[in-house]
């Protein structure tokens, strides 16, 4: 959905993890956004397809995250 103008996104804390998308209401030719982008926001969600140089991308970025908020001050925050 690149090409039609759509941005997603996702992040963690604590407690959520979230996954965003900011798209058109409509494409170039009209045709409504949304189904389309909540079908990705679905595959993403719960059917997740994963290139292994993606996964070990990610693992970096989920292992600084872990330490970021494994601590006692972040967890007394976001209790």
């Amino acid at each position: 959905l690149d090409e039609k103008g759509v941005q997603s996104n996702a992040y963690t804390d604590f407690h959520h993890t979230v996954f965003h998308a900011l798209s058109p209401v409509v494409d170039r030719q009209g045709s409504p956004m949304l189904t389309p982008v909540l079908n990705m926001l679905g595959d993403v969600a719960f059917r997740p397809q994963l290139a292994s140089s993606r996964i070990d991308k990610e693992r970096e970025a989920i292992a600084a995250e872990i330490a970021m908020m494994n601590t006692l001050d972040y967890r007394k925050e976001t209790w």
